[in-house]
């Protein structure tokens, strides 16, 4: 890619940020944050039908496209630069027009352990066969807020803030959707993340994320029975 040459300062900015995220953040796996983020876990959880529209474990990517000063909240155009893509992972459950959720460290390794929560894994129900499933703990990333009105997710990460190279580093980012498609399982919109603390100036890096939940396919169950007929 042919990019043109940029003041020094904004230069700066894309590699430092470069650097912070592309690295799955130093810090991460250096233990500055703790506990390194999650180990891919294989095929994630899948999704009732009956859920929520925008509800349930949702895997992607966000694919970095620039950088600008400012934070996430100003809606400014980005100094264009490469910057590769980077998986995310989220958990998300709406009620109404809210939507609260977490980052899932299953397959994002660009965060780290923020919390530890309990969670009762899906399965069937209880009967007298099937025993009662128990809560297991599950590390998660900075929890995220939002709602879903007028066709448009918006969405706002927790900050997270940690020590690298005896300066502290503030993250926070916000997704920002106006399409959501196949009943809430697609998402797709902008990302934006502010990293506070490396420089004097908040920088922002901008990207496109997409996000898909699994869906049951009704139809394709209908032909077991005729499949394993003998």
């Amino acid at each position: 890619m042919t990019m043109k040459r940029k003041p020094t300062s904004k230069k700066t900015i894309g590699v430092t940020v470069s650097l912070i995220l592309l690295t799955g953040l130093t810090i991460g796996l250096l233990g500055v944050l703790g506990n390194m983020a999650g180990l891919w876990s294989g095929a994630p959880r899948a999704t009732s039908p009956t859920a929520q529209p925008i509800s349930g474990d949702y895997d992607g990517s966000v694919t970095l496209q620039g950088v600008y000063v400012g934070t996430y909240n100003d809606i400014i155009s980005p100094t264009l630069v490469d910057l590769g893509n980077i998986d995310l992972s989220l958990h998300l459950d709406q009620s109404g027009t809210v939507i609260n959720g977490y980052v899932s460290l299953s397959q994002t390794l660009v965060y780290s352990h923020v919390e530890t929560i309990m969670v009762t894994p899906v399965g069937p129900t209880p009967g007298p066969q099937t025993p009662t499933p128990v809560s297991q703990p599950l590390d998660i990333g900075p929890r995220v807020h939002g709602a879903y009105t007028t066709a448009v997710l918006h969405l706002e990460s927790d900050p997270v803030t940690a020590a690298l190279n005896e300066l502290k580093i503030t993250r926070r980012f916000s997704l920002v959707s106006t399409k959501v498609e196949n009943n809430g399982a697609s998402l797709s919109g902008v990302y934006r993340e502010t990293i506070w603390g490396y420089n004097t100036e908040p920088s922002t890096v901008v990207g496109a994320f997409t996000l898909q939940r699994p869906v049951f396919e009704a139809s394709r169950w209908l032909y077991l029975p005729v499949l394993f007929r003998q």
